[in-house]
Protein backbone atom coordinates (compact mmCIF):
# COMPACT_ATOMS: atom_id res chain seq x y z
CA UNK A 1 0.00 0.00 0.00
CA UNK A 2 1.42 3.43 -1.13
CA UNK A 3 2.19 5.44 2.12
CA UNK A 4 0.31 8.47 3.03
CA UNK A 5 1.68 12.17 1.93
CA UNK A 6 0.35 15.08 3.55
CA UNK A 7 0.52 18.36 1.21
CA UNK A 8 0.61 21.71 3.60
CA UNK A 9 -1.31 24.20 1.73
CA UNK A 10 -1.29 27.52 2.79
CA UNK A 11 -3.90 29.97 1.43
CA UNK A 12 -4.49 33.67 1.64
CA UNK A 13 -6.37 35.16 -1.33
CA UNK A 14 -5.82 33.40 -4.01
CA UNK A 15 -9.04 32.57 -5.63
CA UNK A 16 -7.78 33.53 -9.22
CA UNK A 17 -4.82 31.18 -8.92
CA UNK A 18 -5.97 28.19 -6.68
CA UNK A 19 -8.25 26.03 -8.90
CA UNK A 20 -5.02 25.15 -11.12
CA UNK A 21 -3.41 24.27 -7.77
CA UNK A 22 -6.15 22.02 -7.00
CA UNK A 23 -6.20 20.42 -10.26
CA UNK A 24 -2.94 19.79 -10.11
CA UNK A 25 -3.31 17.83 -7.46
CA UNK A 26 -6.18 15.72 -8.51
CA UNK A 27 -3.71 14.70 -11.62
CA UNK A 28 -1.22 13.21 -8.87
CA UNK A 29 -0.48 9.73 -9.88
CA UNK A 30 -0.17 9.19 -6.29
CA UNK A 31 -3.79 7.87 -4.73
CA UNK A 32 -2.46 8.65 -0.54
CA UNK A 33 -3.04 11.85 -0.20
CA UNK A 34 -3.86 13.82 3.07
CA UNK A 35 -4.36 17.47 2.02
CA UNK A 36 -3.97 20.34 4.67
CA UNK A 37 -5.66 23.26 3.54
CA UNK A 38 -5.22 26.63 6.09
CA UNK A 39 -7.03 29.32 4.71
CA UNK A 40 -5.07 32.44 6.43
CA UNK A 41 -8.25 34.88 6.47
CA UNK A 42 -9.07 34.87 3.32
CA UNK A 43 -11.32 37.80 2.03
CA UNK A 44 -11.53 37.56 -1.73
CA UNK A 45 -13.43 34.09 -2.47
CA UNK A 46 -10.58 31.47 -2.06
CA UNK A 47 -12.68 29.91 0.84
CA UNK A 48 -15.65 29.28 -1.50
CA UNK A 49 -13.15 27.80 -3.80
CA UNK A 50 -11.88 25.64 -1.34
CA UNK A 51 -15.12 24.48 -0.62
CA UNK A 52 -16.16 23.70 -4.18
CA UNK A 53 -13.30 21.63 -4.23
CA UNK A 54 -13.47 19.59 -1.28
CA UNK A 55 -16.35 16.81 -2.19
CA UNK A 56 -14.34 16.49 -5.38
CA UNK A 57 -11.05 15.66 -3.15
CA UNK A 58 -13.41 13.26 -1.10
CA UNK A 59 -14.43 11.26 -4.32
CA UNK A 60 -10.82 11.29 -5.62
CA UNK A 61 -9.68 9.26 -2.30
CA UNK A 62 -8.09 11.95 -0.52
CA UNK A 63 -8.14 12.84 2.96
CA UNK A 64 -8.92 16.03 3.88
CA UNK A 65 -8.28 18.75 6.53
CA UNK A 66 -9.38 22.43 6.61
CA UNK A 67 -8.14 24.92 9.01
CA UNK A 68 -9.77 28.26 9.23
CA UNK A 69 -8.06 31.42 11.11
CA UNK A 70 -7.67 34.72 10.99
CA UNK A 71 -4.81 36.27 8.74
CA UNK A 72 -1.32 35.44 10.49
CA UNK A 73 0.74 35.10 7.56
CA UNK A 74 2.62 32.26 5.75
CA UNK A 75 4.76 31.22 9.13
CA UNK A 76 1.95 30.64 11.14
CA UNK A 77 -0.21 29.00 8.13
CA UNK A 78 2.55 26.14 7.80
CA UNK A 79 3.03 25.64 11.47
CA UNK A 80 -1.08 25.00 11.53
CA UNK A 81 -0.29 22.84 8.85
CA UNK A 82 2.56 20.52 10.55
CA UNK A 83 1.22 20.30 13.25
CA UNK A 84 -1.95 18.36 12.14
CA UNK A 85 -0.64 16.22 9.49
CA UNK A 86 -0.84 12.39 9.79
CA UNK A 87 1.15 11.17 6.87
CA UNK A 88 4.28 9.39 6.54
CA UNK A 89 6.12 12.54 4.19
CA UNK A 90 5.15 15.50 4.33
CA UNK A 91 5.56 18.51 1.41
CA UNK A 92 4.11 22.30 1.23
CA UNK A 93 2.73 23.95 -1.74
CA UNK A 94 1.83 27.00 -2.60
CA UNK A 95 -1.39 28.28 -3.05
CA UNK A 96 -0.39 30.06 -6.57
CA UNK A 97 1.38 27.79 -7.41
CA UNK A 98 1.52 23.90 -9.11
CA UNK A 99 3.03 20.47 -9.00
CA UNK A 100 3.99 18.38 -12.11
CA UNK A 101 1.92 15.01 -11.97
CA UNK A 102 4.78 12.63 -10.85
CA UNK A 103 5.33 15.23 -8.28
CA UNK A 104 4.84 13.37 -5.33
CA UNK A 105 5.08 10.09 -6.81
CA UNK A 106 9.09 10.56 -7.81
CA UNK A 107 9.54 11.56 -4.24
CA UNK A 108 7.28 9.50 -2.21
CA UNK A 109 7.82 6.82 -4.44
CA UNK A 110 11.99 7.16 -3.55
CA UNK A 111 11.86 7.36 -0.04
CA UNK A 112 9.32 4.69 0.58
CA UNK A 113 11.58 1.92 -0.88
CA UNK A 114 14.79 3.34 0.36
CA UNK A 115 14.38 3.91 3.90
CA UNK A 116 17.77 4.89 4.91
CA UNK A 117 16.78 8.25 3.01
CA UNK A 118 15.31 11.07 5.16
CA UNK A 119 13.89 13.01 2.37
CA UNK A 120 13.88 14.18 -1.15
CA UNK A 121 14.55 17.39 -3.45
CA UNK A 122 13.48 18.20 -6.86
CA UNK A 123 14.08 21.05 -9.38
CA UNK A 124 11.51 23.14 -10.07
CA UNK A 125 10.96 25.81 -12.71
CA UNK A 126 8.91 29.65 -13.18
CA UNK A 127 6.21 30.53 -15.02
CA UNK A 128 5.33 33.98 -15.85
CA UNK A 129 2.25 35.81 -14.83
CA UNK A 130 -0.03 34.24 -17.73
CA UNK A 131 1.01 30.76 -16.84
CA UNK A 132 2.19 30.10 -20.45
CA UNK A 133 5.89 30.95 -20.52
CA UNK A 134 8.80 29.43 -18.81
CA UNK A 135 10.80 32.02 -17.34
CA UNK A 136 13.63 29.97 -16.63
CA UNK A 137 14.69 26.36 -15.06
CA UNK A 138 16.06 26.23 -11.53
CA UNK A 139 18.43 23.93 -10.79
CA UNK A 140 18.47 22.94 -7.33
CA UNK A 141 22.16 22.19 -6.63
CA UNK A 142 23.87 18.60 -6.18
CA UNK A 143 23.07 16.96 -2.94
CA UNK A 144 26.84 17.07 -1.75
CA UNK A 145 25.69 21.16 -1.75
CA UNK A 146 23.75 20.79 1.33
CA UNK A 147 24.85 22.29 4.02
CA UNK A 148 23.89 25.31 6.51
CA UNK A 149 26.53 27.41 5.11
CA UNK A 150 25.28 27.03 1.51
CA UNK A 151 22.00 27.54 2.05
CA UNK A 152 22.66 30.87 4.01
CA UNK A 153 24.83 31.86 0.99
CA UNK A 154 22.22 30.83 -1.41
CA UNK A 155 24.13 28.10 -3.21
CA UNK A 156 20.80 25.37 -2.91
CA UNK A 157 17.44 25.64 -3.29
CA UNK A 158 15.58 27.58 -0.46
CA UNK A 159 12.03 26.62 -1.34
CA UNK A 160 10.77 24.01 1.08
CA UNK A 161 8.24 23.29 -1.44
CA UNK A 162 10.98 21.40 -3.52
CA UNK A 163 11.32 19.14 -0.91
CA UNK A 164 9.32 16.22 0.60
CA UNK A 165 10.67 14.71 4.31
CA UNK A 166 10.26 11.77 6.42
CA UNK A 167 7.50 13.20 8.98
CA UNK A 168 9.55 11.50 11.37
CA UNK A 169 12.56 12.81 10.03
CA UNK A 170 11.06 16.63 10.65
CA UNK A 171 9.94 15.65 14.39
CA UNK A 172 13.68 14.21 14.94
CA UNK A 173 14.94 17.51 13.72
CA UNK A 174 12.51 19.06 16.19
CA UNK A 175 11.23 21.32 13.57
CA UNK A 176 7.51 21.44 14.96
CA UNK A 177 8.56 22.03 18.57
CA UNK A 178 11.41 24.63 17.92
CA UNK A 179 8.77 26.61 15.55
CA UNK A 180 7.93 30.39 15.88
CA UNK A 181 4.53 30.96 13.64
CA UNK A 182 5.20 34.54 14.95
CA UNK A 183 6.80 35.64 11.89
CA UNK A 184 5.27 37.39 8.50
CA UNK A 185 7.90 37.14 5.86
CA UNK A 186 8.49 33.55 5.64
CA UNK A 187 8.88 29.65 7.30
CA UNK A 188 11.61 28.36 4.86
CA UNK A 189 14.81 28.86 7.44
CA UNK A 190 13.19 27.13 10.35
CA UNK A 191 11.97 24.35 8.59
CA UNK A 192 15.09 23.83 6.15
CA UNK A 193 18.24 24.81 8.61
CA UNK A 194 17.16 21.54 11.00
CA UNK A 195 16.83 19.26 8.41
CA UNK A 196 20.20 20.38 6.99
CA UNK A 197 21.97 20.23 10.25
CA UNK A 198 20.36 16.78 11.10
CA UNK A 199 22.13 15.12 8.28
CA UNK A 200 19.54 12.89 6.98
CA UNK A 201 20.18 11.38 3.71
CA UNK A 202 18.83 13.64 0.68
CA UNK A 203 17.73 12.04 -2.65
CA UNK A 204 18.04 14.59 -5.58
CA UNK A 205 15.25 13.91 -8.20
CA UNK A 206 16.44 16.02 -11.39
CA UNK A 207 13.29 17.23 -12.64
CA UNK A 208 11.64 19.94 -12.44
CA UNK A 209 8.40 18.66 -10.81
CA UNK A 210 7.60 21.99 -9.17
CA UNK A 211 6.01 24.92 -11.15
CA UNK A 212 6.44 28.13 -9.39
CA UNK A 213 3.83 30.75 -10.55
CA UNK A 214 5.12 34.49 -10.53
CA UNK A 215 1.56 35.96 -10.12
CA UNK A 216 1.90 38.78 -8.09
CA UNK A 217 5.79 39.89 -7.75
CA UNK A 218 4.51 41.68 -4.51
CA UNK A 219 3.87 38.14 -3.00
CA UNK A 220 7.48 37.52 -2.97
CA UNK A 221 10.25 38.37 -0.64
CA UNK A 222 12.91 39.98 -3.23
CA UNK A 223 10.45 42.07 -5.27
CA UNK A 224 8.93 44.45 -2.42
CA UNK A 225 8.80 47.69 -4.20
CA UNK A 226 8.64 49.86 -1.39
CA UNK A 227 12.58 50.24 -0.10
CA UNK A 228 11.64 50.35 4.01
CA UNK A 229 9.17 47.29 3.30
CA UNK A 230 12.17 45.50 1.35
CA UNK A 231 14.62 46.22 3.90
CA UNK A 232 12.42 45.43 7.19
CA UNK A 233 11.24 41.96 5.56
CA UNK A 234 15.50 41.04 4.78
CA UNK A 235 16.02 41.77 8.55
CA UNK A 236 12.89 39.65 9.58
CA UNK A 237 14.11 37.15 7.03
CA UNK A 238 17.51 36.88 8.53
CA UNK A 239 16.40 37.37 12.04
CA UNK A 240 14.80 33.74 11.44
CA UNK A 241 17.95 32.80 10.23
CA UNK A 242 19.37 33.81 13.95
CA UNK A 243 16.61 32.04 15.50
CA UNK A 244 16.45 28.50 14.06
CA UNK A 245 21.25 28.62 14.54
CA UNK A 246 20.33 29.64 18.13
CA UNK A 247 17.86 26.62 18.57
CA UNK A 248 20.43 24.07 16.82
CA UNK A 249 21.78 21.00 19.09
CA UNK A 250 25.43 22.77 18.12
CA UNK A 251 28.05 23.37 19.93
CA UNK A 252 28.78 27.56 20.35
CA UNK A 253 31.26 27.48 18.02
CA UNK A 254 29.18 25.96 15.27
CA UNK A 255 26.38 28.48 16.27
CA UNK A 256 28.91 31.31 15.92
CA UNK A 257 30.30 30.40 12.82
CA UNK A 258 26.96 30.04 11.18
CA UNK A 259 25.45 33.47 12.86
CA UNK A 260 28.78 35.71 11.66
CA UNK A 261 28.10 33.78 7.75
CA UNK A 262 23.85 34.87 8.17
CA UNK A 263 25.47 38.68 9.08
CA UNK A 264 27.81 38.47 5.92
CA UNK A 265 24.13 37.48 4.22
CA UNK A 266 22.34 40.18 5.24
CA UNK A 267 24.63 43.08 4.66
CA UNK A 268 25.31 41.57 1.39
CA UNK A 269 21.71 41.32 -0.10
CA UNK A 270 21.28 44.84 1.26
CA UNK A 271 24.53 46.03 -0.20
CA UNK A 272 23.67 45.28 -3.16
CA UNK A 273 20.28 46.16 -3.27
CA UNK A 274 20.97 50.11 -1.63
CA UNK A 275 23.81 50.52 -3.92
CA UNK A 276 21.39 50.78 -6.78
CA UNK A 277 19.24 53.40 -5.39
CA UNK A 278 20.11 57.08 -5.28
CA UNK A 279 18.17 58.27 -2.82
CA UNK A 280 19.29 55.60 -0.36
CA UNK A 281 23.27 56.40 -0.71
CA UNK A 282 23.58 57.24 3.02
CA UNK A 283 22.04 53.79 4.05
CA UNK A 284 24.16 52.15 1.75
CA UNK A 285 27.62 53.88 3.08
CA UNK A 286 26.13 53.19 6.47
CA UNK A 287 26.07 49.56 5.40
CA UNK A 288 29.23 49.54 3.68
CA UNK A 289 30.75 50.69 7.16
CA UNK A 290 29.25 48.16 8.98
CA UNK A 291 30.43 45.11 6.20
CA UNK A 292 33.87 46.20 5.80
CA UNK A 293 34.33 46.30 10.24
CA UNK A 294 32.81 42.62 9.75
CA UNK A 295 35.43 41.98 7.40
CA UNK A 296 37.98 43.10 9.47
CA UNK A 297 36.52 41.67 12.58
CA UNK A 298 36.42 37.68 10.89
CA UNK A 299 39.17 37.69 8.35
CA UNK A 300 42.76 39.63 8.10
CA UNK A 301 42.32 41.21 4.97
CA UNK A 302 45.65 42.37 3.35
CA UNK A 303 46.45 44.95 2.31
CA UNK A 304 43.15 46.18 4.92
CA UNK A 305 40.29 47.58 3.54
CA UNK A 306 39.10 51.50 4.60
CA UNK A 307 35.31 51.84 4.16
CA UNK A 308 36.49 55.61 3.10
CA UNK A 309 38.58 54.90 0.36
CA UNK A 310 36.99 52.02 -0.98
CA UNK A 311 35.73 51.54 -4.29
CA UNK A 312 32.00 51.11 -4.73
CA UNK A 313 31.89 49.88 -7.84
CA UNK A 314 33.89 46.79 -6.37
CA UNK A 315 31.17 45.86 -3.86
CA UNK A 316 30.16 42.75 -6.05
CA UNK A 317 34.05 41.43 -5.76
CA UNK A 318 34.44 41.95 -2.47
CA UNK A 319 31.45 39.94 -2.09
CA UNK A 320 32.71 37.24 -3.98
CA UNK A 321 35.37 36.87 -2.42
CA UNK A 322 34.20 37.04 1.08
CA UNK A 323 32.00 34.32 0.60
CA UNK A 324 34.26 31.80 -2.06
CA UNK A 325 36.69 32.06 1.14
CA UNK A 326 33.90 30.86 3.80
CA UNK A 327 32.98 28.11 1.34
CA UNK A 328 36.35 26.84 0.71
CA UNK A 329 37.06 26.20 4.17
CA UNK A 330 33.55 24.65 4.77
CA UNK A 331 32.65 22.93 1.08
CA UNK A 332 35.32 22.29 -0.79
CA UNK A 333 37.89 20.38 1.38
CA UNK A 334 35.02 18.50 2.30
CA UNK A 335 34.86 17.62 -1.21
CA UNK A 336 38.62 17.11 -1.35
CA UNK A 337 38.74 14.81 1.37
CA UNK A 338 36.43 12.47 -0.25
CA UNK A 339 39.68 11.54 -1.72
CA UNK A 340 39.04 11.18 -5.15
CA UNK A 341 39.53 8.90 -7.31
CA UNK A 342 39.92 11.30 -10.74
CA UNK A 343 40.14 14.88 -10.06
CA UNK A 344 39.31 16.49 -14.01
CA UNK A 345 39.76 19.47 -15.12
CA UNK A 346 36.62 20.75 -18.04
CA UNK A 347 37.06 22.70 -20.03
CA UNK A 348 40.80 23.20 -20.32
CA UNK A 349 42.03 24.85 -23.42
CA UNK A 350 39.88 28.25 -23.39
CA UNK A 351 41.28 31.62 -21.64
CA UNK A 352 40.53 30.76 -18.60
CA UNK A 353 42.21 26.84 -18.52
CA UNK A 354 45.03 28.68 -20.17
CA UNK A 355 45.34 30.70 -16.56
CA UNK A 356 44.18 28.54 -14.11
CA UNK A 357 45.68 24.91 -15.18
CA UNK A 358 49.91 26.10 -14.35
CA UNK A 359 48.22 27.72 -10.98
CA UNK A 360 46.86 23.80 -9.95
CA UNK A 361 49.81 22.37 -10.44
CA UNK A 362 51.46 20.94 -7.05
CA UNK A 363 47.94 21.61 -4.91
CA UNK A 364 45.07 19.74 -4.14
CA UNK A 365 43.51 20.26 -7.22
CA UNK A 366 46.30 19.17 -9.44
CA UNK A 367 44.00 17.32 -11.87
CA UNK A 368 44.61 13.65 -13.20
CA UNK A 369 42.54 13.73 -16.56
CA UNK A 370 42.17 17.00 -18.61
CA UNK A 371 38.59 17.35 -20.98
CA UNK A 372 38.20 19.39 -23.53
CA UNK A 373 35.63 18.95 -26.83
CA UNK A 374 38.81 20.21 -28.86
CA UNK A 375 40.69 17.95 -27.27
CA UNK A 376 43.11 15.32 -28.86
CA UNK A 377 41.69 12.41 -27.04
CA UNK A 378 44.94 11.53 -25.57
CA UNK A 379 46.71 14.35 -23.05
CA UNK A 380 43.40 16.13 -23.30
CA UNK A 381 40.81 13.82 -23.25
CA UNK A 382 36.90 14.45 -25.02
CA UNK A 383 34.53 14.79 -22.39
CA UNK A 384 32.49 11.90 -21.57
CA UNK A 385 30.26 12.07 -18.43
CA UNK A 386 28.70 9.22 -18.60
CA UNK A 387 31.72 7.82 -17.24
CA UNK A 388 31.52 9.56 -13.49
CA UNK A 389 30.84 8.32 -10.88
CA UNK A 390 30.44 9.37 -7.55
CA UNK A 391 33.95 9.47 -6.63
CA UNK A 392 35.07 11.70 -8.87
CA UNK A 393 35.74 15.43 -8.48
CA UNK A 394 35.47 18.06 -11.79
CA UNK A 395 36.34 21.59 -11.95
CA UNK A 396 34.78 23.42 -13.96
CA UNK A 397 36.87 25.80 -15.91
CA UNK A 398 34.53 28.29 -17.86
CA UNK A 399 32.76 30.39 -15.85
CA UNK A 400 29.31 29.43 -15.37
CA UNK A 401 28.60 26.99 -18.01
CA UNK A 402 24.88 25.84 -16.64
CA UNK A 403 25.06 22.55 -18.97
CA UNK A 404 28.63 21.18 -17.48
CA UNK A 405 27.83 21.39 -13.84
CA UNK A 406 23.96 19.96 -14.95
CA UNK A 407 25.82 17.16 -16.50
CA UNK A 408 28.15 16.24 -13.57
CA UNK A 409 24.86 16.25 -11.36
CA UNK A 410 23.30 13.91 -12.80
CA UNK A 411 26.26 11.54 -12.03
CA UNK A 412 26.56 12.11 -8.52
CA UNK A 413 30.23 13.52 -8.80
CA UNK A 414 31.51 16.41 -7.01
CA UNK A 415 32.00 19.78 -8.85
CA UNK A 416 33.78 22.70 -8.43
CA UNK A 417 32.80 25.81 -10.12
CA UNK A 418 35.19 28.40 -11.71
CA UNK A 419 34.65 30.60 -8.93
CA UNK A 420 34.82 27.94 -5.96
CA UNK A 421 38.35 27.21 -7.94
CA UNK A 422 39.52 30.71 -7.72
CA UNK A 423 38.82 30.94 -4.35
CA UNK A 424 40.66 27.51 -3.62
CA UNK A 425 43.83 28.59 -5.69
CA UNK A 426 43.66 31.84 -3.88
CA UNK A 427 43.83 34.20 -7.26
CA UNK A 428 41.96 36.78 -8.47
CA UNK A 429 40.67 39.92 -6.76
CA UNK A 430 40.67 40.36 -3.11
CA UNK A 431 43.14 37.72 -3.53
CA UNK A 432 44.32 38.76 0.33
CA UNK A 433 41.28 36.81 1.89
CA UNK A 434 42.34 33.21 0.86
CA UNK A 435 45.25 33.00 3.52
CA UNK A 436 43.12 30.46 5.87
CA UNK A 437 41.92 33.56 8.24
CA UNK A 438 38.35 32.15 9.60
CA UNK A 439 37.23 33.60 12.74
CA UNK A 440 33.26 33.43 14.09
CA UNK A 441 33.15 34.79 17.64
CA UNK A 442 29.90 35.82 18.77
CA UNK A 443 27.27 37.56 16.97
CA UNK A 444 27.69 40.78 15.17
CA UNK A 445 24.13 42.34 13.82
CA UNK A 446 24.08 44.97 11.45
CA UNK A 447 22.42 48.23 12.53
CA UNK A 448 20.36 50.75 10.08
Amino acid sequence: MQPKVSIVVPCYNKVNYIRATFDSFLAQQWDNIELVIINDGSTDGTRDVIAEYEPIFLTRGFEVVIIDQENKGVACAVYEGLKRMTGVFVCQVDADDQIAPEYISAMAGWLAVHEDYEWALCDRIRMNQDRNQLIKGINSGHVSDCTVENYILEKMSKSFCQYMVRCSYLRKCEVINRFNPGYRSSQEPQIMIPLIWGKGMLKYIQSPLYIQNYVNINDHLTNHVDNNEYINARKEYVAIFREAINNLSASEVDKSRLLGIANFYELRVLLLYTYKIPEMSDTFNNLLEQYISLINRHFTPCPAIDANSFNKREIGKLRLAIENNILRLTHNYTKLNKKSSRIIAWGVLGYRGKQLLPLMQGTDLTPTELWDAAGDGESIKLPAPQTLTQNDLVLIIPHKNEDMLNEVKISGASVMSYDEVLSFLGTGQFAGFYNGTYRFEGENTARF
